[in-house]
């Protein structure tokens, strides 16, 4: 169970404080409704997770321990760099109501965003893609729930730079804890 919260929590804070939450806010605020929203984020998140998972898990045979930390790392780096500096595309001005449409739209967010970089340096870390698959598929759609439900406050009432830029700073403490012993003796 550890491994599915280790998974869960990474992904549910990334997705909260990156693009992907001020993109389904700004949907809700332009009229989508919010249960069309978290259907659209469920089937999303199991997409974005499956995809990411099954990726690291075929890449995985290739690395040796080192090889699976260091990706790892730098997929964290390159998580906190988009989290921090990638801003949200201004809000739709004529947004699509279609469920599907949304869903492939979030997908292919998360899947090439922090989330996905995510899910795929924990299926290298913990070598269990059931696992990171599904605590980052379920972590997703938490996160993409509250904007979904919040709307047009979301981006208002929320201290989302505060946000991203602690975020941002604990991913790349998590990177260093990785690399770190990897090329610095400790003894």
């Amino acid at each position: 169970m550890s491994g599915f919260f280790l998974a869960f929590l990474p992904v549910f804070l990334v997705t909260l404080a990156g693009r992907d939450a001020v993109r389904v806010a700004r949907l809700a605020g332009a009229g989508v409704s919010a249960g069309g929203l978290m259907l659209a984020a469920a089937i999303a998140g199991v997409i974005f997770a499956g995809l990411a998972a099954m990726i690291a898990d075929q890449l995985a045979p290739w690395l040796n321990f080192r090889g699976r930390m260091l990706i790892a790392a730098i997929a964290l780096a390159m998580a906190a760099c988009e989290v921090v500096f990638l801003r949200a595309p201004k809000a739709p001005r004529e947004p699509t109501l279609s469920v599907g449409a949304a869903a492939l739209v979030l997908a292919g967010a998360l899947i090439t965003g922090a989330a996905g970089l995510l899910v795929i340096a924990l299926t290298l870390i913990f070598r269990d893609p059931f696992v990171a698959a599904a605590g980052g598929a379920i972590g997703a759609l938490a996160a993409l729930a509250m904007p979904a439900l919040a709307g047009k406050e979301w981006e208002r009432r929320f201290f989302l730079a505060t946000m991203r830029w602690v975020i941002g700073g604990l991913l790349l403490l998590a990177c260093l804890v990785i690399v770190l012993p990897m090329f610095v003796p400790f003894s």
